[in-house]
C-alpha cells in the first residue's frame, strides 16, 4: 500500500508542465482551476471498468472528450464502475489534461477493485 498519493516524479513533472508550484504548504498537491480534462482511460487487467465524474453536489458529469472537456474545478469526485467476477484487479486511470492548449497525461494512483464488487470505487473526494 502506498503511503502517499503522488510520487515525487509526478509532482516534478506537473510543476514543469504547468510552470507553477503544485504543492501547498500542507504538502498536498493540486492542479490549477483552468485545467481541462479531455479524456480518461482505465487499464484494469482486461476487465471493462468505466470512469464516473461527479460534481461537488454528487451529480454525474458527462464523460469528457476533446470536443467536450470538463473543467477540473467542476469535478468533485472521480470514481470507477465495474469489476471482475473471478478475481481482484488493479485499475490504473490516466487522465488527459489540457492547460492553455498543452495536453499532458496524468496517471492517478492505482486502485484495487475486489472481485464481484457492486459498489463504485472512489478515486478522489
Amino acid at each position: 500500500m502506498k503511503d502517499q498519493l503522488w510520487e515525487r516524479e509526478q509532482i516534478s513533472r506537473l510543476t514543469s508542465l504547468l510552470n507553477l508550484s503544485v504543492l501547498h504548504t500542507s504538502s498536498s498537491s493540486f492542479l490549477p482551476n483552468d485545467v481541462l480534462i479531455e479524456d480518461a482511460t482505465v487499464d484494469a487487467e482486461g476487465t471493462q471498468v468505466n470512469t464516473i465524474f461527479k460534481d461537488s453536489k454528487n451529480k454525474v458529469i458527462e464523460n469528457p472528450s476533446a470536443d467536450s472537456p470538463i473543467q477540473m474545478n467542476n469535478v468533485g469526485r472521480i470514481g470507477l464502475s465495474g469489476s471482475n467476477p473471478k478475481k481482484d484487479i488493479t485499475a490504473e486511470v490516466v487522465l488527459t489534461l489540457n492547460r492553455n492548449g498543452v495536453r499532458f497525461p496524468i496517471k492517478l494512483p492505482s486502485v484495487l477493485i475486489t472481485k464481484n464488487t457492486k459498489r463504485k470505487q472512489n478515486l478522489s473526494k
